[in-house]
């Protein structure tokens, strides 16, 4: 019974050591494959999560790729916008229609506009768009965009070192920008541009607008100038103003037309003077300086052989500016 005892106690202990081998066997089996399956686990994790990365590079790249194209088409659209602008410009074939189509080129550039005439001391409305209530005229406020185009010749912003002012019509608020141009006819600034960025919607920063208005003011004074150069021209023979007859001499037409050109000159960029003029039968009075230079610009231009030179001077002074009533000069 010991033996056998004995036996069993060995044979429990053989088993018992057999069970823990197994054991260890199936426990080092199980650790090498998981340990293998968190590699591969591992592996996998790296390579998507190397996959997505790349793919939000790639995204990223579209992206910028994307934004450059616009940002492209976008200066790209500016520029044949501005282009056309020029084109139209170029096109008009009076100064009231010079200026006419400044207003609508500016406008597509920024919500609000204005062409404002130059009197003297006086500004005058000629056009605007996006503004509800611009005054017909009133005199050149003080400290204002309107009154730096005038005395320098140069463009002028709000807000700027010289803490110049929008023009009281705007209503500008502090955070947006306003921007003034001078229309210059020789050396004579005879309108002003005006514009702003005041809308609804965010104001861009830095903007572009101001440049292009700049740029269109700029084109629009040489073409008013040369309009005028051009109308002189039209009307000269090789040596002086007019076409000649047989003997070289200047046409009682031709001086006409060059008095009814100085003098339309002088209804457009003073017309609330012209008006009040008419109204109080002072023209003369009201307009003495602008007659006489235009009538000094006449008789440099025409020769004193041409017999009745100063009537037709006088006869289109009453025609244009008087509205042929010689009563109210």
């Amino acid at each position: 019974m010991q033996a056998a005892e004995a036996g069993q106690q060995q044979a429990r202990k053989d088993a018992d050591s057999a069970i823990a081998a197994r054991e260890a066997e199936l426990r080092a089996d199980a650790e090498s494959r998981l340990s293998q399956r968190v590699e591969e686990v591992r592996a996998e994790a790296h390579a998507q999560a190397l996959a997505e990365a790349q793919s939000v590079v790639g995204r990223d790249q579209a992206d910028a790729a994307t934004a450059r194209a616009s940002e492209r088409d976008a200066r790209l659209a500016a520029v044949e916008r501005l282009l056309a602008s020029v084109r139209r410009i170029d096109a008009a074939a009076t100064l009231r229609e010079t200026l006419e189509v400044l207003v609508q080129s500016a406008s597509l550039e920024t919500p609000r506009v204005a062409v404002l005439l130059i009197e003297g001391d006086t500004v005058r409305a000629f056009s605007h768009r996006g503004f509800t209530d611009v005054p017909d005229a009133g005199p050149i406020a003080p400290g204002g965009v309107v009154e730096a185009c005038v005395h320098d010749g140069q463009p002028a912003f709000t807000g700027d070192a010289a803490g110049l002012k929008a023009p009281g019509f705007a209503g500008l608020a502090d955070d947006r920008a306003g921007f003034a141009a001078p229309l210059r006819v020789g050396t004579r600034t005879v309108a002003v541009l005006y514009a702003d960025d005041a809308s609804e919607g965010e104001r861009d920063a830095p903007a572009a607008w101001p440049e292009a208005l700049e740029l269109l003011a700029r084109h629009a004074s040489i073409h008013l100038e040369n309009l005028t150069a051009v109308r002189l021209n039209s009307s000269s023979s090789s040596s002086q103003f007019g076409p000649a007859d047989g003997d070289g001499e200047v046409s009682e037409d031709a001086a006409r037309r060059y008095a009814r050109l100085l003098l339309s000159e002088i209804k457009l960029y003073h017309e609330g003077d012209v008006r009040l003029g008419r109204e109080h039968r002072d023209l003369r009075r009201r307009l003495g300086s602008e007659i006489d230079r235009a009538a000094h610009a006449y008789r440099e231009r025409i020769p004193e052989t041409l017999a009745g030179r100063d009537q037709y001077f006088e006869s289109e002074l009453v025609n244009t500016l008087a509205d042929g009533d010689v009563s109210i000069l």
